[in-house]
């Protein structure tokens, strides 16, 4: 019987600590290629020069594909936001079509400090990430 109990505990802390996103994100980052060694640009269109924890921010990008990539297809574009150091999940935001090349969308950054923005582009079945790294103040 204690076995048991000591089992269901073990098994509900190992889930929790997976949920919790225990470890550090970055080695849970999917291989990608970076977007400028295959000509893909990613610029930052919209953005506070001054950003604030606990405050949502919309992001809008520009993404510009080199000519051989230009008739594919974009399978989505998303934002990952992480902390170095940092053991939390990553805040992440799936970025939707404003326009042609343009992209938008919400991220809330959960605390002050110094952040990486991962932008990771589905392209082809092939992941392409380029990153940036800003300033979180309180």
């Amino acid at each position: 019987m204690r076995d048991v109990k000591l089992q269901s505990i073990l098994s509900i802390a190992l889930v929790m600590s997976g949920l919790l996103g225990c470890g550090n994100f970055q080695d849970a980052l999917p291989s990608a290629v970076p977007a400028q060694k295959e000509g893909i640009r990613v610029t930052l269109l919209r953005f506070p020069a001054k950003l604030y924890e606990l405050r949502w921010v919309r992001v809008r990008i520009s993404v510009r594909l080199p000519s051989e990539m230009r008739r594919t297809q974009i399978q989505s574009v998303r934002v990952r936001a992480t902390m170095l150091g940092m053991s939390m999940p990553a805040v992440e935001a799936v970025m939707r079509p404003v326009a042609p090349e343009r992209y938008e969308g919400d991220v809330l950054f959960t605390m002050r400090g110094r952040w990486t923005i991962h932008f990771l582009l589905a392209i082809r079945g092939a992941l392409y990430e380029q990153s940036d790294s800003i300033e979180v103040h309180s």
